[in-house]
C-alpha cells in the first residue's frame, strides 16, 4: 500500500517535471525567434525575468529601483527592446526601452487600427 502511494506520488512529481522541462524547451526556442534578429534577450530558468522586474515589496528595498536598474542596463540597446521568459507563458514579452520606440509603436498602432462604430440606440 505505502509502495503504490509513493509511486503514484513519484510519478506525478516526474510528470510535473517533465511538463515543466518541455515549457522551458518551448520558451527558449520563441526567445530565439527575436534574439536571432538581434534583440537583447535575457532568459532565466524556472522562474523567468519577470522575477527581476516585478519584485514584491519588501522591507527595505524598493522595488521600483530593481526595475530601475533591470533596464537601465539595457539603456545603450541598439533595439531598443528586451525579450525576457515568464513563469506563466511559453511566448515571450518584450520591455520597449526607448521612449521613441514606444511613440513610434503607438503611432504605427494607431494607424493600423480598425475603427468600428459602437451598437447605437434607436430610441
Amino acid at each position: 500500500m505505502i509502495g503504490k502511494v509513493a509511486l503514484l506520488l513519484i510519478s506525478a512529481l516526474l510528470t510535473i517535471i517533465a511538463v515543466y522541462i518541455v515549457k522551458e524547451i518551448i520558451s527558449q526556442r520563441n526567445m530565439q525567434l527575436y534574439t536571432d534578429q538581434g534583440v537583447v534577450g535575457d532568459y532565466v530558468p524556472i522562474t523567468g525575468a519577470l522575477a527581476k522586474i516585478h519584485s514584491p515589496p519588501l522591507p527595505g528595498k524598493n522595488p521600483f529601483k530593481v526595475f530601475l536598474d533591470y533596464f537601465g542596463k539595457h539603456e545603450k540597446n541598439p533595439h531598443s527592446m528586451v525579450v525576457t521568459n515568464t513563469f506563466y507563458s511559453t511566448q515571450p514579452t518584450l520591455y520597449l526601452t526607448d521612449i521613441d520606440a514606444i511613440g513610434e509603436l503607438i503611432l504605427l498602432e494607431n494607424e493600423c487600427y480598425r475603427r468600428i462604430p459602437g451598437i447605437r440606440h434607436e430610441t
